[in-house]
């Protein structure tokens, strides 16, 4: 199936990336910016996640409560996301209410409240998120893993910030954040579904022109530890145990992320992975284990997660590297590479079938791998079919070895079986 992008440009300088699908009934709009946690002020800890709900809160004001309404009797729905390095505007509707949610959309991103009593009404609703969402145990996990890897304290949160922090948040804060990063440069729309482009070029034209011109200015540093290295965490007092192993890999725009993607998902991608079908239906010593890879324009991560009984915290681990040393010694074969990335691409038309995901993985791509991966889907199969067992093999060499190796537990684990541990990490 084909879906051919194409990039444009405003006149004020955003970058606008559109795909036409012809007979879609919705259309999917996204508007990314490049502005995430780990641009957060030094102790004001969830300013850029603050800002998302500040700018919903731009529907609330009398000169556009009646747009919004419109937009909702339509059918309309919007959604938005804070990220490490983005956060991202969303928004669907019918094919022939394009134009309205494109309107939506600029207010939402061009008006900020940024009043005392915006920022007290907003704090309270963040915070009850905190609590829905169980800010603690998010925020030790992010801490620490980027602590281990050696990140600066930009990174050391969660997205939502910490409880302490939001009120030190002033108005002063939020509009500097804002007229900082909320910039033509730093900004990329994607839409798609059955649109009229010339049209709604225009309409983009017409309502982005508020927009502040120029490039965000943002500097981060690398992660420069070097593994393996361990964080453990003894749990006496509930049966909840937990681990979570970090293997730093290739960014978002390194030439191996179609190999990544391939490898992730044959060590934790799903119930059909290796480490699902060892820990789980195999050991019977977990229910779930579930994994990601966090990329960013500078750093990548190989993220695996795994709760499990405080008392197979050890059992749980040494499962772990023996499929990992498994993958390492033993290749797949040629057929088993084949089904691997059939799967991997089925899955992924499946998802981009959905107009509001396609839009955003449009917008977020050009916006932090422009140049490098920023693909349409045909492009991205293409590159996943070139995946051959030498790319594969070289991907899990790097990322699996010693010092690209970072560990966090939290249960039993014995002197002697984190040496253990820490042995065959270094052997890896």
């Amino acid at each position: 199936m084909r879906f051919p992008r194409e990039v444009h440009q405003l006149e004020n300088g955003i970058r606008v990336v559109l795909e036409k699908r012809q007979s879609a009934i919705p259309v999917g709009i996204c508007c990314s910016v490049g502005a995430g946690s780990r641009n957060d002020y030094a102790r004001k800890d969830g300013l850029a996640h603050y800002i998302e709900h500040l700018l919903f809160r731009s529907r609330l004001h009398d000169e556009t409560r009646r747009l919004f309404e419109r937009f909702s009797d339509a059918g309309g729905d919007m959604n938005a996301v804070t990220m490490l390095d983005r956060t991202s505007f969303s928004l669907q509707s019918l094919s022939e209410d394009v134009g309205l949610g494109i309107q939506v959309l600029a207010r939402i991103v061009g008006d900020l409240p940024s009043s005392e009593s915006d920022l007290r009404s907003e704090r309270a609703i963040i915070l009850d998120e905190m609590l829905l969402t169980g800010e603690d145990s998010a925020q030790a996990f992010q801490r620490v893993k980027f602590k281990l890897l050696g990140g600066d304290e930009s990174l050391r949160h969660s997205a939502t910030g910490k409880r302490r922090r939001l009120g030190k948040i002033s108005p002063e804060d939020v509009r500097q954040f804002y007229n900082e990063f909320y910039r033509t440069e730093n900004m990329v729309i994607g839409i798609v579904g059955d649109i009229d482009t010339d049209a709604v070029l225009g309409m983009l034209n017409t309502e982005f022109a508020r927009i502040a011109s120029g490039a965000a200015q943002s500097k981060h540093r690398a992660l420069e530890a070097i593994g393996p290295r361990i964080k453990h965490v003894p749990s006496a007092t509930s049966q909840e145990g937990y681990v979570s192993c970090f293997f730093r890999c290739p960014s978002l725009r390194s030439n191996q992320l179609a190999a990544l993607q391939v490898v992730t998902d044959v060590i934790v991608g799903g119930p059909h992975s290796r480490l699902f079908q060892r820990l789980r239906e195999k050991d019977s010593l977990v229910y779930d284990v579930s994994g990601s890879l966090e990329l960013t324009p500078e750093f990548g991560t190989l993220d695996i997660f795994v709760p499990t009984k405080r008392s197979n915290v050890h059992r749980v681990l040494q499962a772990i590297l023996d499929e990992v040393e498994k993958l390492k010694r033993d290749s797949l074969s040629d057929d088993a590479l084949a089904r691997w990335r059939t799967s991997l691409m089925k899955r992924g038309l499946l998802g981009f079938d959905d107009v509001m995901v396609a839009a955003c993985w449009y917008a977020e791509t050009e916006l932090l791998a422009s140049g490098h991966n920023a693909d349409d889907f045909e492009g991205w199969n293409a590159k996943l079919q070139q995946v051959d067992k030498k790319a594969f093999d070289e991907v899990v060499h790097d990322v699996f070895s010693p010092e690209n190796s970072f560990l966090y537990a939290i249960g039993n684990l014995a002197p002697w079986h984190r040496r253990k541990i820490n042995r065959r990490l270094k052997a890896l």
